[in-house]
């Protein structure tokens, strides 16, 4: 796989590329808020485990330790944003936004984005390109909306769902279409 940085385009944005198969989809994976707490807390087993068939992996925030990364990266890249509870001395490694290509596509991906239509058109707007697709954290609350000509994805946390019955993480399949997968698993 073939990953390119380009230059920032505005302050706190970083610009990847990655190349589109043209035989079969591109499967990202995506996980936000692996806390609890102000602690970090690993990325599940089997949260690897439904992610494994993913070629590159997103994190929203919240991560705390770079380290509780690694089993990602074991499998595929993966590009992390900073989050509310992550440590500013991140902050070299860690953009608070990333402005990601696969293909055509553009990805926002950014740790908090509000609640509601106004305010993911909002974020997505502060992005340098319009997007096709708005990843985001921060609620701890999956969320899978199509809004016309944006998507916006929040996996939910792999670690603390907040009062709701699990937690979760996504998968998305991209060629030249566009398929979320939300995915719920066991309360640990």
């Amino acid at each position: 796989m073939s990953v390119d940085m380009l230059a920032i385009s505005r302050p706190g944005e970083r610009c990847i590329t990655l190349e589109l198969p043209h035989d079969r989809p591109f499967r990202l994976g995506v996980l936000s808020d692996t806390h609890r707490f102000s602690r970090p807390a690993p990325v599940p087993p089997e949260a690897l485990d439904r992610l494994s068939a993913c070629e590159a992996f997103v994190h929203c925030g919240d991560f705390i330790d770079p380290a509780f990364l690694d089993p990602l990266r074991e499998i595929g890249p993966v590009f992390a944003v900073l989050g509310n509870v992550d440590p500013a001395q991140l902050a070299p490694e860690f953009p608070r936004q990333i402005l990601l290509f696969i293909g055509s596509w553009r990805i926002g991906i950014i740790h908090a984005a509000g609640n509601g239509e106004r305010a993911w058109r909002r974020t997505a707007a502060c992005f340098s390109e319009p997007l096709d697709l708005l990843l985001y954290g921060h609620s701890h609350r999956p969320i899978a909306r199509h809004l016309g000509d944006l998507t916006v994805v929040n996996p939910g946390s792999a670690v603390d769902p907040r009062g709701l019955p699990n937690p979760s993480v996504a998968s998305i399949e991209l060629s030249t279409l566009l398929s979320v997968h939300l995915m719920a698993l066991p309360l640990r």
